[in-house]
């Protein structure tokens, strides 16, 4: 095992927060809505018939970005307390990245085809995927000690708490998507909730 590096010398760990910033700030970018206008000259009543077919692609975006932000502004909290690194947490960390980045097929794949089971699958499953990785690494760090021994109880459960809903919501998901495209958008968004009451729970 690679010895932790004083975080303030870590030039990896200072380098890798900037890539983890770009990289999702290229996939919040990613997250357009999939409409396309086959003409300049459409009615009023034509362009309103093509919004309401293309509904799905307004919940996919609202449900797309909402995702990513709550794994956005976790990401930043869990790397502001660790403190040291070492070769296993910032590989973890860029397998990490490397989920992250296949967001832009997923999140294309439910936008040009909505309301399809097999696309709605493969994005939990990459959301899901995303969150268990991120659970594992914020264990590690706490299990080798490479996080900010001053961190308070309270906010070290608030964290490893915050871990949880996006992979078990992704996960459940994936049978509402069986039942209806209000089912598997209604239990996605249960996500804004979940995570409002866990940061409630765990305020200092």
């Amino acid at each position: 095992m690679t010895a932790p590096v004083d975080s303030k010398n870590d030039f990896y760990l200072e380098n890798f927060k900037i890539l983890a910033n770009i990289l999702f700030a290229l996939c919040m970018f990613a997250s357009v809505l999939k409409v396309e206008f086959t003409s300049n000259n459409l009615s009023q009543r034509d362009l309103a018939e093509l919004l309401r077919e293309n509904i799905n692609a307004f919940f996919n975006f609202i449900v797309a970005f909402a995702f990513l932000a709550m794994y956005w502004v976790k990401f930043v909290g869990k790397l502001h307390y660790i403190r040291t690194s070492d070769a296993k947490l910032l590989g973890g960390w860029l397998v990490y990245l490397a989920v992250l980045c296949i967001y832009p097929f997923a999140e294309n794949l439910l936008g040009n085809y909505p309301g399809e089971i097999i696309a709605q699958i493969v994005f939990s499953s990459l959301w899901a995927a995303i969150g268990i990785v991120s659970f594992a690494n914020w264990w590690y760090a706490n299990k080798a000690g490479l996080v900010d021994p001053q961190m308070s109880p309270v906010t070290s459960k608030r964290l490893l708490f915050e871990s949880f809903p996006e992979p078990a919501i992704a996960l459940l998901s994936i049978p509402f998507a069986l039942v209806s495209d209000w089912a598997y958008y209604g239990i996605m968004l249960l996500i804004v909730p979940t995570n409002f009451m866990i940061s409630r729970r765990f305020s200092e």
